[in-house]
């Protein structure tokens, strides 16, 4: 269960990441 959690936990933050750098690219862009 925590292995699973672990890796749920990565992948929101990877797709956080991923809409940040995209709304970054929107205002500098």
């Amino acid at each position: 269960v925590e292995y699973a959690d672990t890796v749920s936990t990565v992948k929101d933050d990877g797709h956080a990441f991923r809409l940040g750098v995209k709304a970054q690219a929107g205002i500098e862009y």
